[in-house]
Parts: structure tokens; C-alpha cells; sequence
């Protein structure tokens, strides 16, 4: 099989069994093997005779289903084997893509999903199924005893169900109010990953005028926490009420379309405060090498990286009263001076936030790698020359993209770095796609530059 294509464990079993008679009978007998080769992806090209044969090979066996639904075929295969099956089940991942279902669908589901699996291990549903399921009995008949995983988004499930506590992992939307979120979650002590959807009004609609305190919850085992599509508000309600595991990465994901009653700059220093509070719990029990910064005039996000390990990313859609706090309590936090590699996207900021990308740019002494593309280069170059010291130990910079044009601020920025005694010293070109523009020959007179192209030195 070619590197490049995807492992197909089904069509490895069939060839496997055409090797000889030997593999072929221990393969075929094997009905565990076959219940965890109902992989839709695969099947979705097969008829729907080997799309029985592998269930009637499964025997008796538990059932690993995984894959996308696509059309109405594979629905109708995923459905069967929900509705006659589901005792069976042990692992389930499927993405919903199949755009026509109709509230019938949505009830067949129902009824299969209201049935108890006693083997299930990992529940995740993911993809729009046309509305919300509400299911008209308790899911799994409240029989999942031995369930980690539950990720669906788009199911109503009792917060009170008993298969709750053993959980290691779950996702919950817009469907519940805040405060029995909380109350569902004390419940959960082994939760390890956390992720919160789309709680952007349930709190004050569907709490009285002067709401019951909201309960603490202590989650010692939580390592991941994601919140998404919230506004600041209820970003704020949450991270004061959970205290998850020292070390626990945080990704927020922050919505400014919420009614803060005139009170936006109280909540705004409350919010940095708290959020400030986290990373320095989440990031000094592990120190991050890296931070990826993006801005332009719609968006914001910064991501702090330990590898490939994300701590803390923060991503926001307005906010801006918030983000100028934000940004100098993290300019003048402790953590961002162990960082020493940087990815920098500056498309257009808005003025307001200037000050403080400034202030954000010129606390990131330590960095010595400096990711970026020349288009970008322009705004940081235009930021880091009201720095006195801008990026003082900065020794390779390295370029994703350089547009063909006949004036380049790369040579407008190396040139500067050079005048003020902070000259580059390796220029990173291995990641251009192209041969280097006419408009950089000037790279030929720089000396002491060390250029790198196509993973060679030029």
C-alpha cells in the first residue's frame, strides 16, 4: 500500500486471509476482529451484501463503528445497526456530513439511541443532524456503565443520568442552563477533558433576577478545558466556579455579542485578571517555548505552545476593551520571557490595540526564532520600530511566503536590525515554495547572514 494512503484495516484482513488456508481459518474465526473493522469510510464503496457479511462475521463480538455518514445508504446501514445492535457497541465515532435528514430520521435515531448499551466505552457524535435530538426517553435507557467518552453536541441527555460519573471525557452545548452544568460536572470527578459549546444566553435568560449562587466545582483529574463560542460573561462565571488539575491547557474560543449593561470595563479587568490567574497555574507548571499571535481588524488569537502541546489559546471576535487589559497583564507577566520562538500573523490591527501589541512584542526578550511571511513583516516592522530594543536576542527568522514584487520590506527590516546593532543572523527560506525573488538579490551583499533555501545553505 502507497505511504500516502490511508490504513484500511478491512482491506488488510481480507487480503491477510487469502495467504493460506491457516490464516484464512483463524482470520475467519475470529468474530472480535470483524466487529471492529465497521469502518463507513470503507464500506460506503462495498454492497450492501459484505456490508451484512461483516456484521454476520462479528458473531456475537462487540462492535467498534467508526467513520462519516455521508448519504442516505450509509444512514441507513449506521441506523440498523444502532437500532439492532446497540447492546453491542463498545466504541462509536461518526461524523454526520448527509445534509436531508428529516425529523423522521431524527426519531428513528431516537428510538435506537433509548435503548441500554452495556458495553459502550465511547460515545462521540459529531456533525448537524437538522436539529437538536431531545430524545422522548432517557439515553441508553440510563444503562452505560462502563462510558468515558460522550461527545454530542447536538443530544439533550439528562444531567442527572448515573453513566455520568465515570466519565473521562464529555462535550455540552447550549442546551442547559449554567447552574446545572455545574451542579452535573461536581458529579464527574475521573473528567479529564472538558468542553463547553455555545453557552451564550442560558445563564441570565433562564436564571431569576437574582440568581442562586453557582456551585464551585473542583475537577482534580482535568488536564483539557475548552470553552467555545461564549461571551466574555460566561467565560468569566466559569473559569471562577471550576478549578480543574494544576498543568490543565485552556482554549477559549470568546463571543462579544452579550449585553454587559454598562459594566463592560469592571468585567473586562475582572476577566484578564482571572484569565491571567489560569495561565500562570497552567503554564508555570510546565513553560512555554513558543507563542503563535494573530490579529487583524475582526479577530484576535495567541496560543501558547510547549512543542506541539498547546497550554492556553485564546481566540476572540471583538473584545476589544477587553484584549487592551488583557494584553498588558500578559506583557508583564513573568512566563512570556521564557518564550524563544514566535509565529507572528499582523494583518491590519485595529489602532486602539497598537499600544499594546507594542507593549506584547517588546516583553518577548528571550525569542530567538521569529516565524512569519514578509507580508506580515511589514505591520511587525512598523510595531518593533517604537521599541528600543525590539526582539533583542533574535537570531533566525524564518519565512513561509514572499511576495514577487519589486520592493521588499524583508530587506527594509534586516537592513534596520543591522543599523541598530541587532543584525539576524540565519534568514529561513526553507518553507518558500518558489526560487527567491529578483527584488531579494540584495541578500548576496549582506554579510554574516547565513541564508537557507530548500533545506540547503546558499
Amino acid at each position: 500500500m502507497p505511504a500516502d494512503k490511508p490504513h484500511n484495516p478491512l482491506s488488510t484482513s481480507r487480503h491477510s486471509s487469502q495467504v493460506c488456508r491457516f490464516w484464512r481459518s483463524v482470520i475467519l474465526g475470529s468474530p472480535t476482529l470483524w466487529g471492529r473493522l465497521i469502518d463507513l469510510d470503507h464500506l460506503n464503496s462495498k454492497n450492501s451484501y459484505w456490508r451484512r457479511e461483516i456484521l454476520y462475521r462479528s458473531g456475537n463480538a462487540g462492535l467498534w463503528i467508526r467513520g462519516h455518514v455521508r448519504d442516505r445508504c450509509m444512514w441507513d446501514y449506521f441506523l440498523s445497526i444502532c437500532d439492532a445492535h446497540l447492546a453491542r457497541i463498545q466504541h462509536l465515532q461518526i461524523t454526520i456530513t448527509y445534509t436531508k435528514l428529516c425529523q423522521a430520521d431524527r426519531s428513528q435515531l431516537s428510538d435506537a439511541l433509548r435503548r441500554p448499551a452495556p458495553l459502550l466505552m465511547t460515545f462521540n457524535f459529531e456533525g448537524n443532524i437538522g436539529a437538536s435530538l431531545a430524545l422522548p426517553s432517557p439515553l441508553f435507557a440510563e444503562v452505560a456503565p462502563l462510558l468515558e467518552v460522550f461527545v454530542a453536541g447536538g443530544f439533550k441527555f439528562n444531567l442527572r443520568a448515573p453513566w455520568l460519573p465515570n466519565l473521562r471525557e464529555i462535550h455540552i452545548s447550549e442546551f442547559f442552563a449554567l447552574m446545572d452544568i455545574l451542579s452535573a460536572l461536581k458529579s464527574m470527578p475521573l473528567l479529564e477533558c472538558l468542553h463547553l459549546d455555545g453557552l451564550d444566553k442560558i445563564h441570565q435568560i433562564r436564571s431569576p433576577a437574582q440568581p442562586m449562587p453557582l456551585p464551585s466545582v473542583d475537577l482534580p483529574r482535568l488536564r483539557i478545558l475548552e470553552i467555545e463560542n461564549v461571551p466574555l460573561q460566561i467565560c468569566l462565571l466559569i473559569l471562577e466556579h471550576l478549578s480543574p488539575a494544576r498543568g490543565c491547557s485552556l482554549q477559549l474560543s470568546i463571543q462579544d455579542n452579550y449585553p454587559y449593561q454598562g459594566e463592560t470595563n469592571v468585567m473586562s479587568r475582572a476577566a484578564s485578571e482571572q484569565l491571567l490567574r489560569y495561565i500562570q497555574r497552567c503554564i508555570t507548571f510546565q513553560a512555554a517555548s513558543s507563542i503563535q499571535l494573530f490579529c487583524d481588524s475582526e479577530q484576535f488569537q495567541l496560543f501558547f505552545y510547549n512543542g506541539d502541546k498547546p497550554h492556553f489559546g485564546i481566540e476572540t471576535h471583538g473584545c476589544w476593551d477587553f484584549l487592551q487589559i488583557f494584553l498588558v497583564n500578559i506583557a508583564s507577566s513573568t512566563f512570556i520571557s521564557l518564550v524563544t520562538e514566535a509565529g507572528l500573523t499582523l494583518s491590519d490591527p485595529p489602532p486602539h490595540i497598537h499600544l499594546q501589541l507594542t507593549l506584547l512584542l517588546g516583553s518577548l526578550g528571550s525569542v530567538t526564532m521569529l516565524n512569519i511571511s514578509d507580508f506580515e513583516l511589514k505591520c511587525a516592522h512598523s510595531i518593533m520600530t517604537n521599541m528600543n530594543n525590539p526582539l533583542p536576542n533574535l537570531h533566525t527568522v524564518a519565512l513561509d511566503h514572499i511576495l514577487e514584487k519589486d520592493e521588499s520590506i524583508l530587506e527594509v527590516f534586516l537592513k534596520h536590525r543591522e543599523a541598530i546593532g541587532l543584525p539576524v543572523s540565519v534568514l529561513d527560506l526553507t518553507k518558500v515554495s518558489f526560487g527567491i525573488p529578483n527584488h531579494l538579490n540584495f541578500l548576496e551583499g549582506m554579510s554574516g547572514l547565513k541564508v537557507l533555501y530548500s533545506n540547503e545553505e546558499l
